[in-house]
């Protein structure tokens, strides 16, 4: 069972659902032939990957103050 499926069953730890499908495309295409990979495409999907939890910790923070001047 992929370590994804697997992190579902805890509920206290995220799933990303897109980690599994990306990474099996990437090694499905490198284990064919490395040059098969558009490797551009994979780096973006890494920095996404890596710029997601800061730009998500900063939007829920933006909100929380948001919503403590409100209230």
């Amino acid at each position: 069972m992929p370590s994804s499926a697997l992190a579902t069953l805890h509920p206290e730890l995220a799933a990303d659902t897109l980690a599994g499908p990306n990474g099996a495309i990437v090694g499905v295409g490198a284990a064919r032939k490395v040059a098969a990979v558009r490797w551009n495409v994979a780096s973006n999907v890494v920095v996404a990957w890596i710029v997601t939890l800061p730009a998500a910790a900063l939007f829920g923070a933006t909100f929380y103050k948001l919503y403590e001047f409100i209230s």
